[in-house]
């Protein structure tokens, strides 16, 4: 926890079995009756379940819409306010304003809730994450690193302060109450770290392609529409039958590109979403 904190440039950090254990017990344990969530409508389904186990009123605002958040911020409220959101968003592949969020969320006294599930390893010196990229890791609440991305791993880290994590540890239930990761586990995200902090290659390479493709993105406009910043992108499909039958064609081809179906995305904006990774 003290090298997963000092890579992230924390005070302190708290593995997690999960990220999705790490998002549902943070947002559920700090959020109190008479307190306020408010979340990018496209926030992770562990984030979701976090809200409802909280006894916080919620709503949401339009998706990495700095303006329409802003409208949904009542004046003189008496209790806490969390916002939530997440660096790189997992179906549209595109990034939050995290720079104009710290600034607004600080001035406000608010307290800021960060998945970077999708930019660990990929953004930041060594792959540290969105908040490394921007220089805003000192202005975020709470930071979820998961290791089932590019890691590789099992688990999950939330960076934050001493009193956060002392917090935690006393009234998280899915903390307390879960079975600790093995000693497999703890060593795999050991040696990811490690592999961050001495193997660059991968991630240049993966930044390379990424540039590449976005680059002919915009020369050689797709007779379809695509979403996403990179790695993770999507071109939408209309309907969950038109998506399964071009992923299954792809498949039979060697391209592992995967349907995503309603209702885990909206009617009407079914996708293919496919991820760059260093190798392909």
């Amino acid at each position: 926890e003290n090298q997963i904190a000092a890579f992230h440039n924390g005070e302190t950090a708290i593995l997690f079995n999960s990220g999705f254990d790490a998002n549902m017990g943070l947002i559920s344990t700090l959020a109190q009756k008479g307190d306020l969530i408010i979340y990018d409508e496209l926030i992770h389904a562990s984030m979701h379940a976090g809200i409802k186990l909280s006894k916080a009123s919620s709503l949401s605002f339009k998706h990495n819409d700095l303006d329409d958040l802003k409208t949904k911020i009542p004046t003189d409220f008496g209790g806490q306010i969390f916002v939530l959101v997440e660096s790189i968003y997992s179906m549209e592949g595109d990034f939050s304003p995290l720079k104009e969020l710290c600034l607004f969320c600080e001035e406000k006294n608010i307290y800021l809730i960060l998945d970077e599930a999708h930019a660990l390893g990929v953004l930041g010196k060594k792959g540290r994450g969105m908040a490394n990229v921007e220089g805003v890791e000192d202005k975020i609440f709470a930071r979820v690193y998961t290791f089932g991305k590019a890691l590789g791993a099992h688990g999950a880290a939330v960076v934050g302060s001493r009193i956060l994590k002392d917090y935690l540890i006393n009234f998280c239930k899915p903390f307390i109450y879960s079975t600790a990761l093995d000693l497999h586990s703890i060593l795999s995200i050991k040696w990811g770290y490690k592999f961050l902090l001495n193997n660059e290659n991968q991630l240049i390479k993966l930044n390379k392609l990424n540039n590449y493709l976005n680059e002919r993105i915009i020369t050689n406009p797709a007779p379809f529409k695509m979403v996403g910043q990179g790695p993770i992108f999507g071109i939408y499909c209309a309907t969950n039958q038109k998506a399964k039958n071009i992923s299954r064609h792809l498949i039979s081809k060697g391209i592992d590109i995967r349907a995503i179906l309603y209702p885990t995305v909206p009617l009407g904006l079914e996708r293919l979403r496919f991820i760059i990774h260093s190798f392909n």
